[in-house]
């Protein structure tokens, strides 16, 4: 797997979405410097988040996790260093839908 750099989304609009297929091992998200604000929802599946991780690899024991259907929201620190997450499927495949504000 790579890692999804999500830093060249445009945020001309105020804000900018994604959508990523999960499976039950980590995917690496590179978060866009100018996001304040991050809500993710799963679909499908729950999913397990972490702001801890390795990319591929099974996700750590202190990933939260996160029910179908509901959100995660936070805002990253902000700072000039790259920042990222990792999120998997609690079982199967998930869908997980991403909004940066």
């Amino acid at each position: 797997m790579a890692t999804i750099d999500l830093t060249t989304l445009n945020w001309k609009n105020g804000g900018a979405m994604h959508k990523e297929s999960l499976s039950v091992n980590n995917k690496e998200f590179k978060i866009p410097k100018w996001a304040k604000l991050v809500t993710i929802q799963a679909e499908s599946q729950a999913i397990k988040f972490s702001y801890t991780g390795t990319d591929g690899a099974a996700p750590t024991a202190d990933a939260f996790p996160q029910a179908v259907g509901s959100i995660i929201q936070y805002n990253p620190q902000q700072t000039s260093q790259d920042r990222y997450i990792y999120l998997a499927s609690q079982t199967g495949t998930a869908n997980a839908y991403f909004i940066f504000e």
